[in-house]
């Protein structure tokens, strides 16, 4: 591992430890779980590096820079005014616990301590991993001995095991905070606006419930998990208010979380739920004005095996509950979490318990070890009381390959899905798409070339390619089996040009294509119907086959791309002309893949040296662009008015794809 690296590791490690409340630490068994927290923790820097795995400098010193300044003197002034803010019956249950204010203090110095810094440096050059997981074991046991002495610690001693249990707990919650949770944000879209932290107390209540399944029914009582969460909150608010103090580490925070793919686009006007408290409640979810999260808990899933097969079945009653609270929210999602099945599964859900959700925006998630399935609730019959059946089965990647074209050079994992309701297989044909993600972490996968591909017979069709933490996605118009798949396609013109690996890669996933004689022509120009299709496809909108909303497409091959495109608003026409066969220019290009981002973030367009040159109707949209890092200039000009090529406008696509 390089050594910048292995520095950006230790240093995210010990920030993620710091916003831990002390309590969660545990003693350092000899099987502890500290290489699963840094591999956790590894997953997610994947984003502070360049494509070449160097560190990004702009990231390490941001962190760096948030990390001298949470070991500044200060820190017990917020826990301080936060312990105060309690009332006087939940500060009595601390104090009664043994966390008081000096606890919480002495706990959070010593978890970043001053001297932490240079040690870690010294530990990075000597690349000795063996005193890493010592000091890290260290901090964890310095900690420990803090908690030893209070009442809470003492209470729990009559429990076998219950040092691995608590040590357990803290594990699971970091998971469960890093698996896909968006942790950070501003409290609105301003500039200056405040971060908040979105440890919600939900993930403490269902964790709690992971230590009742796997530790003989032993968890922490409600009082106990409420002075968790009570720790909890005074030290992620004192954390948020340290951070709030200046806009610098505002900014460093956001970067560092918008790297590690934790950080939530904030709203445009201040949220007024949530917060560091967040909303706990027995696997019921957070809810906000519109819309709720239902976790399904553990122990209303009815779990058996048949052979290779888990079957497990969601229990009536208690899915209608959770469901009953949802009834005022306009979009609901329904987590069920199987994510330590890894064999074959079948899944049962009782349709009936979702009747009520009729004509809301509801998604049943269902996660196993292999696959993450989202059923929109339009795919099931609301009318038709028989269970929802979601079966699963892992296939021998030996059983497709002949289906394989030449383009393929690995076939690397292949499921086949069904979904049932009754004796009906209603997953034959879908009213609408299914997202499916299959699980690629324990693939040699080179993700440029990895595609998803439908195996139809002896033919294949590559329907998605997209990866996000671990996952490569799809959209289902049915289901089959499907095959994770890696593909070579190049072109002898491309061989020696700078965008080979953004023409290869897109090429491979299927979003743009060569032409018959073999070539690619990277330097020809691009249309503005041939540009259309490629947005299109990179951002796997359902195509609209109507009639052309522009008097010129009448007829033309891209009609319904263009129309497509017309309906998500990322074109405009010209006079009721959208005149698809001229070149697209580089202001053109800029405006469609604005309108085409989700992003509050500016960039100023007057450094661009021809900045004079971009007309007024691009220069919101490049803007949004160049904010975003999907436009870039030659040499600090723009050249609004050059025509875009093949090969700028892939790399354009290729940059959107891997957002």
């Amino acid at each position: 591992m390089k050594l910048k690296k292995l520095m950006s590791i230790v240093l995210t490690l010990v920030m993620v430890l710091a916003l831990i409340p002390a309590n969660f630490a545990s003693y350092a068994q000899e099987q502890s779980p500290f290489d699963e927290l840094v591999n956790i923790m590894d997953q997610k820097i994947s984003g502070l590096f360049t494509k070449d795995g160097e560190i990004d400098l702009k990231s390490l010193t941001a962190m760096i820079s948030l990390y001298d300044y949470l070991t500044e003197d200060g820190i017990e002034k917020y826990i301080n005014e936060e312990f105060v803010k309690l009332d006087k019956e939940t500060q009595a249950k601390l104090n009664d616990n043994g966390f008081t204010q000096q606890f919480i203090i002495d706990s959070v110095k010593e978890i970043i301590s001053k001297d932490d810094l240079n040690k870690l440096k010294n530990i990075v050059e000597s690349k000795d991993k063996t005193a890493l997981k010592e000091y890290v074991k260290t901090k964890y046991n310095n900690v420990h001995k803090l908690i030893e002495k209070t009442t809470f610690y003492k209470n729990h001693q009559q429990y076998e095991n219950i040092d691995i249990a608590e040590q357990k707990f803290a594990v699971s919650l970091l998971k469960k905070l890093y698996d896909g949770q968006k942790l950070v944000t501003r409290i609105s879209s301003d500039e200056n606006a405040n971060i908040q932290i979105l440890f919600e107390d939900k993930y403490i209540d269902d964790v709690n419930n992971e230590i009742k399944n796997e530790y003989d029914g032993r968890q922490f009582t409600a009082n106990e998990i409420k002075v968790i969460k009570d720790v909890k909150n005074v030290a992620v608010k004192a954390f948020e208010n340290k951070i709030n103090s200046t806009n610098t580490q505002k900014d460093n925070i956001e970067l560092i979380a918008t790297k590690l793919d934790i950080w939530k686009t904030p709203a445009t006007k201040p949220d007024n739920g949530g917060g560091s408290g967040g909303a706990g409640g027995g696997g019921g979810g957070s809810s906000s004005e519109d819309n709720s999260d239902i976790s399904i808990p553990k122990d209303s899933i009815e779990m058996k095996t048949d052979g290779d097969k888990t079957i497990a079945s969601v229990k009536t009653e208690d899915l209608e509950k959770l469901v009953k609270k949802a009834l005022n929210e306009k979009e609901v999602t329904i987590n069920i979490d199987l994510s330590k099945v890894d064999k074959d599964v079948e899944i049962s859900l009782p349709i009936k318990s979702l009747k009520e959700l009729k004509g809301k925006d509801v998604k049943v998630v269902i996660n196993t070890k292999s696959v993450e399935v989202n059923i929109p609730l339009e795919n099931l019959d609301l009318n038709n009381d028989s269970d929802m059946k979601l079966e699963v089965k892992q296939v021998k990647a030996d059983e497709v390959k002949e289906s394989m074209d030449n383009s393929v050079t690995k076939v690397l994992k292949v499921v086949d899905m069904n979904l049932f309701q009754g004796d009906t297989n209603i997953g034959k044909s879908f009213a609408k798409k299914v997202r499916v993600g299959i699980n690629i972490s324990d693939l040699d996968i080179n993700k440029d070339k990895s595609v998803v591909v439908r195996i139809n017979n002896n033919n294949t069709e590559i329907v998605g390619g997209k990866i996000e933490n671990n996952k490569i996605y799809a959209n289902l118009e049915h289901f089959s089996k499907y095959a994770v798949v890696e593909r070579n396609v190049s072109f002898e013109d491309c061989k020696d040009h700078w965008a080979k690996q953004n023409i290869e890669s897109m090429s491979a996933k299927g979003i743009i294509n060569g032409y018959e004689d073999g070539s690619f022509k990277p330097s020809n120009n691009i249309t503005r119907a041939e540009f259309a299709k490629l947005l299109v496809n990179e951002l796997e909108l359902d195509i609209v086959n109507t009639k052309s909303e522009f008097k010129d497409m009448q007829g033309h091959w891209a009609n319904d791309y263009v129309n497509t495109a017309y309906k998500a608003g990322l074109i405009t026409g010209y006079d009721g002309n959208f005149n698809p066969n001229d070149n697209i220019t580089r202001a053109q290009m800029a405006a469609m893949i604005g309108r085409a981002i989700d992003t509050d973030k500016a960039s100023d367009v007057s450094n661009f040296n021809d900045s004079l040159n971009i007309p007024t109707w691009a220069r919101k949209d490049l803007s949004k662009a160049v904010a975003e890092g999907l436009i870039k200039g030659d040499n600090g000009m723009f050249r609004s008015d050059d025509n875009t090529t093949r090969a700028e406008a892939t790399t354009v696509i290729y940059r959107m794809y891997n957002k």
